[in-house]
């Protein structure tokens, strides 16, 4: 019986084609696993998201007493019936009038980008 050279040689290349497809499969499932935990979605963005989501209910607090606020001083704006408060409040700073016994301050206005 002769020594057949040609199946030893091709044993390791049948042993890599047959190791082939479950090699892949566990490098998708580990793609996959680490995308889960790591990516863009996964498990460990949950932690920014909320923060971002704190953050806009906190800046949305803020917006609606904003807008609560405007709104009041529009109704009371209305040509109806103006608030006195508001009339002299309005007058004065218009006027640039003061009583003798106020300090005025003069502050900047702050521009929100």
């Amino acid at each position: 019986m002769a020594f057949d050279w040609r199946f030893y040689l091709a044993s390791p290349l049948r042993a890599a084609r047959r190791a082939l497809p479950p090699l892949g499969l566990f490098a998708i499932a580990i793609y996959f696993a680490l995308n889960g935990i790591y990516g863009e979605r996964g498990y460990l963005s949950t932690d920014k998201k909320q923060a971002a989501l704190q953050d806009a209910e906190v800046e949305l607090a803020l917006l609606q007493e904003e807008r609560m606020a405007l709104e009041l001083r529009v109704d009371l704006l209305n040509g109806r019936a103006i608030g006195r408060d508001l009339l002299e409040e309005e007058a004065r700073r218009v006027l640039s009038v003061a009583h003798e016994d106020e300090v005025i301050v003069q502050m900047p206005r702050v521009v929100k980008p």
